[in-house]
């Protein structure tokens, strides 16, 4: 499912959104647009997602203080990983490295929009949208018990857990995402002195 914009520079770049909810949401925010008052616009629907990403962070943070009760950009991801990281249903380093993974896999996504002008928005049918209903639920499952039980390494914390599958999940995007920019951006614009057949690819 794709979607074309303009960058002020009149280039053209196209949003691919595969994920597997990608048609669900397209039409519930085509119904929601549709019911919007016509003063509210995209600054504040922007201005709404970092609040209340950045109240998800403080949520998990006060997670210690809430009696076993969980309230299910760059600078959101921020806020929600530090609060993950303070939560204490998630160890502090795998909180860091989520982060810093999630970083890594945003910025090469933002050079690949830039550079070829897509920008891809899921990886094996995961986007945006499967992850935040991934971390709703695993939330009200780690109010009632924030641990599971894994073969051969016994209880392991669930967002622990969960944050390590998605590093791993993350570096394998990263690089086949980085493999494949880098092949397409090659054969677009060869090295001086490259073959023939490279050249007309």
């Amino acid at each position: 499912m794709t979607a074309q914009t303009t960058h002020p520079r009149q280039a053209t770049h196209m949003r691919d959104h595969r994920s597997v909810l990608a048609r669900i949401e397209k039409q519930s925010l085509v119904w929601m647009a549709a019911r919007l008052p016509r003063f509210i616009n995209s600054d504040h629907l922007s201005a709404l997602g970092l609040t209340a990403m950045a109240a998800a962070g403080a949520s998990f943070a006060l997670y210690p203080r809430s009696a076993g009760i969980a309230a299910p950009g760059v600078v959101a991801s921020l806020a929600l990983f530090t609060g993950l990281a303070f939560s204490q249903i998630m160890n502090p380093l795998v909180a860091m490295a989520l982060l810093a993974t999630y970083l890594l896999v945003s910025s090469e996504t933002y050079l690949a929009t830039h550079a070829r002008g897509v920008f891809r928005m899921a990886f094996l049918g995961i986007g945006p949208t499967e992850l935040r209903i991934l971390i709703a639920a695993g939330a009200l499952k780690a109010a009632v018990a924030p641990a599971v039980t894994v073969p051969l390494a016994g209880q392991v914390a669930l967002f622990d857990l969960g944050g390590v599958i998605a590093i791993a999940g993350m570096l394998v995007a990263f690089l086949a995402a980085s493999i494949s920019n880098t092949r397409a951006l090659y054969l677009a614009e060869p090295l001086p002195g490259a073959p023939a057949d490279v050249r007309a690819a």
